[in-house]
């Protein structure tokens, strides 16, 4: 599953908190190691489309 949160530019501030969230969900469910990730697209449409098309 993947989410999207604009964490820089004009519209950041409802993503930093979603970024800050990232630290306190668990690394491990059920034995099995979770990696999260934060991309970050610079208020860039274009880049946007890249990360979500991955």
């Amino acid at each position: 599953m993947k989410r999207v949160w604009k964490v820089t530019g004009r519209a950041a501030s409802p993503g930093i908190p979603g970024k800050h969230t990232i630290a306190l969900l668990p690394k491990t469910v059920a034995g099995q190691k979770i990696d999260y990730v934060v991309l970050d697209h610079a208020t860039d449409s274009r880049a946007t489309i890249l990360i979500v098309g991955d």
